[in-house]
């Protein structure tokens, strides 16, 4: 073996054995298993805004083989698809920040499918969960219909949980989505019978 691959290897092996500690680094964001299918579905508390929004507020964006972003700043809402999640053909994206306190928003056109997935970040600092020290676990929540969201005071029917992470400073949280349809983040579970 020559040094110079000794060298190459040897850095490699760092930067593995560093990546591999980087989620034991205090401050670090947390990983999270993988999405969760639920059967029966769950009645999960939800994230609240601080400021409910008065009324929906929607974006759009045509990708012609190219990926994009969309951004609703009033809701602190930022959604990135890469170009390699996107097929060839032209294609319509468009998001809906639903009105009212839950943080939760809509994704057209429903039933698409990322061939890898695009990732949603959404701002902490005007909702319940800024602030909290921890103490509450995020997770995201995927609802069929806006009926989902409509089953009481703080509460919505999910049938999967998507694994969230929150940065260390506290003021996002990062969501990987990998099909479209509804979304809101939840701040807990409350009862497995629906």
């Amino acid at each position: 073996m020559s040094k110079t691959f000794r060298r190459i290897v040897a850095a490699g092996v760092a930067v593995l054995f560093a990546s591999g500690c980087a989620d034991q680094t205090p401050g670090a964001p947390q990983m999270r298993p993988a999405l969760e299918v639920v059967n029966p579905p769950v009645i999960a508390l939800t994230l609240k805004r601080t400021y409910p929004l008065a009324q929906d507020i929607t974006r759009s964006i045509t990708l012609f083989q190219q990926g994009g972003v969309i951004d609703i700043p009033e809701a602190g809402f930022h959604l990135n698809i890469p170009r390699k999640a996107i097929g060839n053909d032209p294609v319509t994206i468009t998001v809906t920040a639903i009105a009212g306190d839950n943080v939760a928003y809509e994704f057209y056109p429903k039933g698409m499918v990322f061939k890898s997935a695009i990732n949603m970040t959404q701002a902490l600092d005007s909702t319940t969960w800024y602030g909290n020290e921890g103490n509450t676990k995020l997770e995201g929540g995927y609802f069929r219909t806006r009926d989902d969201l409509e089953q009481g005071d703080s509460v919505a029917v999910i049938y999967e949980f998507i694994p969230v992470t929150v940065t260390a400073s506290g003021n996002r949280v990062h969501m990987p989505i990998k099909h479209f349809s509804g979304y809101v983040l939840a701040s807990g579970r409350v009862s497995t019978t629906y």
